[in-house]
């Protein structure tokens, strides 16, 4: 969340990696030309959605909105934060989930 140095924002966006380890490892070979970077989200896939979770609160606006895309990882997410109020939006795919957070539902 360093790119956002200290701004405050309406809405924040973000496709952050989220392929688990295990699931780096059987990435086909197509996928093996992307930086792991972009791809690479720790042992459940969540790593950077976590930071993202604890950071954003203090770089949103007070009604702001936070969009995040964890592809398959919904229910690991769900599992780590059982008391977090995420609306699910159809992302139009099978393994693409992408949830909304108000601000005020965001953790301290």
């Amino acid at each position: 969340m360093a790119a956002v140095n200290g701004g405050s924002y309406d809405v924040i966006v973000s496709n952050p990696p989220y392929v688990t380890n295990s699931a780096m490892q059987a990435l086909p070979p197509e996928y093996r030309h992307e930086p792991a970077l972009a791809l690479a989200g720790g042992d459940d896939g969540l790593d950077i959605v976590r930071r993202i979770l604890q950071q954003g609160k203090r770089h949103l606006t007070r009604h702001g909105l936070l969009l995040v895309e964890v592809g398959p990882e919904r229910e690991t997410l769900e599992a780590a934060y059982p008391d977090l109020q995420i609306t699910w939006l159809d992302a139009g795919a099978e393994d693409a989930s992408v949830f909304l957070l108000e601000r005020a539902h965001l953790p301290d």
